[in-house]
């Protein structure tokens, strides 16, 4: 079932259509803008007053996991590293999201498929982080077999809280993640359902054509280059 929904939302404009319309909308709840067809974001016109949500709305960041996880699951792996590099920007260079580090360095580069893009973005965050010799890489089932961090002090992982104590820093040079174990069925429901429908975007995620159900809304748009 999944094979063959996932095949129609490819072969249907209109639904992808509506998945980038759905996508730009939870970039702008979030203070961020979405630029091109490339997945290419910016800090949108409202960034102050978001950003400061985002930072203090912890159950933001599981969902922005899943959106990413769908992005990768209906065609869209390429928008993943550019969102996932602006979040890391704003959070290390910036400080405007400091409490998302622990999120974005355990779940959000993980999320990217190609080992490349995601070792260049980890690259960035080792550049950036502070204070650098704490700095963790790769997740901490990866790092360490546990949830425990060397010392034994539960923490943040690769965001460095748990590092803060190291006498003797840890750092992982190399990291091979495996595919995902959750079936894809499950990451279609859940990514993009319980992602996108949180904020009352039902509409604009409404099968279309030969997915089932006709639309009552024709006129949603999409921001400069995404029209075509």
């Amino acid at each position: 079932m999944f094979c063959t929904s996932h095949q129609e939302f490819q072969n249907t404009r209109e639904a992808k259509r509506r998945f980038l319309a759905a996508y730009s909308l939870m970039l702008d709840f979030y203070g961020v803008k979405l630029l091109d067809k490339s997945g290419g974001v910016a800090r949108a016109p409202n960034w102050l007053e978001r950003f400061q949500h985002l930072n203090e709305s912890h159950h933001n960041y599981l969902r922005i996991t899943r959106i990413l996880k769908s992005l990768g699951e209906l065609g869209y792996e390429a928008f993943k590293a550019p969102l996932v590099h602006l979040f890391l920007e704003e959070s290390l260079c910036h400080g405007t999201l400091p409490n998302m580090q622990h999120s974005i360095l355990e779940y959000y580069v993980y999320t990217i498929r190609q080992p490349a893009t995601r070792r260049r973005l980890l690259r960035f965050a080792r550049q950036h982080y502070k204070p650098r010799h704490a700095f963790l890489w790769g997740p901490p089932s990866k790092r360490h077999g546990s949830n425990q961090s060397v010392g034994g002090n539960p923490g943040a992982g690769s965001s460095g809280i748990r590092a803060n104590n190291l006498s003797n820093p840890v750092q992982i040079s190399s990291y091979r993640r495996k595919s995902e174990t959750v079936p894809p069925h499950i990451l279609y429901g859940c990514a993009v359902m319980q992602t996108f429908f949180f904020v009352g975007v039902r509409r604009l995620l409404l099968p279309v054509g030969g997915l089932g159900i006709k639309s009552r809304n024709q006129n949603i748009k999409l921001p400069g280059e995404l029209e075509s």
